[in-house]
């Protein structure tokens, strides 16, 4: 490490900050990968994406990327 050690404070606040961002970002990637299997199950049996997709968007906080959904999912409220 460059000779600095692991315990000083830009080094440990920059680890933290690494972790804290990772656990943050951690249950939006689930979120993803559980909006994306849904996508697909309702592509694969040709219905309309279910009511727990758009719940899925709103807990990812993609309320602003509902365009792209039917009109009975779009994000309101």
């Amino acid at each position: 490490m460059a000779g600095y050690p692991i315990l000083s404070g830009w080094v440990l606040a920059s680890i933290l900050l690494y972790a804290l961002t990772g656990t943050c970002w951690l249950p939006v990637v689930w979120l993803q990968i559980r909006m994306r299997s849904l996508a697909r199950q309702a592509d694969d049996t040709g219905t309309p994406l279910p009511s727990l997709y758009c719940v899925a968007v709103r807990a990812a906080g993609s309320g602003s990327a509902c365009w792209h959904l039917p009109r009975s999912c779009w994000c309101t409220g």
